[in-house]
């Protein structure tokens, strides 16, 4: 459910003008790698696969399209948080209602963009909250989506350092690139008949070319 209203938003997020790479939603996937095969040593990994990926994402360390790179000009992507029942509502309370949260990371090449210094990253957001990222997204005929005001987390590494890769991107955290999370709160709605086929909220990563 979460990945069909990362795609309504997704659509919007894409046509703003300063988005190069956009990821969809992602899981964190850890994978178990030899560090060593002369002694057995291992260690696992963490990194964002968005669930539009190529197979070939569960054999890299990274995922190359959505880590911040000095290559890029803007990477975006949503994460996803749990789905929980709220109540219903409506005529007979046929309506079922959840809520949810996603956030949507995004970093940018501050410089690349033509913008001047750190404090105008505050600009980049204000385009993001402009782009009719909130109010109602309709997911299905039975489904909508309502994306709440968010709460914004800007330049606090703990948006990337759940990552293994973290360590090696640390230069690009600095000026000129800026980085932010958008914390948006979602209500769904679904109408009961219809709860059965849509309530599989923890849908498989679908290994297919973006």
């Amino acid at each position: 459910m979460l990945n069909e209203i990362a795609n309504c938003l997704g659509k919007k997020i894409k046509a703003l003008p300063f988005i190069e790479r956009y990821g969809g939603l992602v899981r964190t996937v850890e994978k178990t790698i030899t560090v060593d095969p002369t002694i057995g040593l291992t260690k696992k990994i963490r990194f964002p696969v968005s669930c539009n990926a190529d197979p070939s994402c569960f054999q890299q360390e990274m995922y190359q399209p959505i880590v911040p790179n000095s290559a890029y000009k803007s990477i975006f992507y949503f994460e996803g948080g749990k789905i929980q029942p709220i109540g219903r509502s409506g005529t007979k309370l046929s309506q079922m209602k959840y809520r949810a949260v996603l956030r949507l990371v995004g970093w940018v090449n501050l410089a690349k963009l033509g913008l001047a210094n750190c404090d105008d990253l505050g600009k980049v957001i204000k385009c993001v909250l402009n782009g009719d990222i909130l109010g109602t997204c309709k997911v299905s005929d039975s489904t909508k989506a309502t994306v709440g005001m968010p709460t914004i987390c800007e330049s606090d590494p703990s948006i990337f350092s759940k990552y293994s890769y973290y360590d090696s991107i640390i230069q690009n955290l600095i000026y000129p690139y800026g980085y932010f999370a958008l914390d948006f709160p979602i209500e769904i709605s679904i109408n009961a008949p219809c709860i059965e086929d849509e309530c599989d909220f923890g849908e498989p990563i679908n290994c297919i070319e973006v």
